[in-house]
């Protein structure tokens, strides 16, 4: 019977390659029956449950899955001991196949399938088009007239970079896709509220600000983060939670979502986001350009620029920064995302595309 449910559960490795293999030739049924479909009650169902704790349970079920790691490895040294290891050694590879054979199958029916979904690009009707140097520079110059207006409406801290709390943010940050749905109702329903991550340290460690986890629908931040660059990071993980899997679509949602939040804050979160990556793309084929016109940013965006270079700067362990980004890489290729991390930096192609709509941002 043990020898059954063992293959019954590494047939659900192929099965789910299977899935995955149709999925990614029929992505107008992937948009119109999982993600459209069947995704938002699962989204909405998982994140209302782990909703109910304060907490983020990503955190719990991991120390969880961690601390049970280690149990089976000291009951391995303990049946050693006894030479009775044969025994223990297959016991626990049939929870490690279990294990894997599960997550994985869950991973791609809970989420993951929204990877072969239909590009936003064509969803939202943005024609992505080759971006010239002197259209770059245009777009960029009406970010900073946006970005500069916006800055000087928020609070600042003692030390002058602009200030906000978490509990502001996250009471404030669905109301931004809230506000989107009004105009495009793909974004309508209820889900769950972002949450702080326990052992934000580890993230910040890694250079990273927030994380999806599909198993309970949470979006999690790295609540270490400069506050400022926060809303835009919960924006961009709640966008996982909708069902956006790509990470150049979701940065481009983020974006969105602050600018369409009610709250000043959130918009200024986003549009520094955007500034700052047009002026690393200014800076790749002109840093002189790009060094010029830092001269028409005001001095509260410089401030928190500034604040946020020396804050990962000081705290990003370039090891483990150089690892997770190699297991993220990974992951996002695996998973239809063939550029991998630099997916995250595209979207520069759909913040254009959404400017040339009537030349404004």
């Amino acid at each position: 019977m043990k020898l059954l449910i063992n293959f019954l559960f590494l047939l659900l490795i192929p099965l789910t390659e299977a899935i995955k293999a149709i999925a990614s030739k029929n992505p107008e049924l992937v948009e119109t029956y999982y993600s459209k479909g069947i995704y938002p009650w699962i989204a909405k169902i998982l994140s209302g449950f782990s909703g109910i704790f304060p907490f983020s349970l990503m955190e719990v079920l991991l120390i969880g899955v961690i601390l049970y790691f280690f149990y089976r490895i000291i009951t391995l040294v303990i049946a050693f001991k006894k030479r009775q290891w044969k025994v223990r050694g297959l016991q626990c590879l049939r929870m490690v196949i279990i294990f894997i054979s599960m997550g994985y199958f869950l991973f791609t029916v809970l989420w993951s399938l929204n990877n072969y979904r239909i590009d936003v690009a064509d969803s939202f009707d943005l024609k992505k088009n080759d971006i010239s140097s002197e259209e770059l520079t245009e777009l960029y110059e009406q970010i900073i007239i946006k970005t500069n207006g916006l800055r000087e409406q928020v609070n600042e801290s003692e030390i002058g970079t602009a200030d906000s709390t978490v509990k502001d943010i996250i009471y404030q940050a669905q109301k931004g896709y809230k506000n989107l749905a009004q105009e495009y109702p793909i974004f309508k329903g209820t889900y769950g509220k972002p949450k702080p991550l326990m052992f934000s340290f580890l993230q910040t460690s890694a250079g990273y600000s927030g994380v999806y986890f599909p198993y309970t629908a949470e979006p999690n931040f790295n609540k270490q983060a400069p506050i400022f660059s926060i809303p835009h990071t919960v924006c961009h993980e709640i966008a996982h939670q909708r069902g956006f899997a790509s990470e150049d679509e979701a940065n481009y949602l983020g974006f969105l979502a602050c600018k369409y939040n009610d709250d000043v804050f959130f918009q200024y979160s986003g549009y520094l986001f955007v500034l700052r990556n047009l002026r690393s793309s200014i800076y790749e084929y002109d840093p002189q350009l790009a060094d010029s016109m830092d001269t028409k940013l005001n001095e509260g965006i410089k401030r928190d620029i500034r604040y946020s270079h020396d804050f990962w700067t000081k705290k990003v362990n370039q090891q483990f920064s150089d690892l997770a980004d190699k297991a993220n890489d990974a992951y996002l290729k695996s998973n239809n995302q063939e550029e991998g991390i630099l997916n995250y930096g595209k979207v520069i192609e759909l913040i254009f595309a959404d400017y040339l709509k009537n030349r404004t941002i």
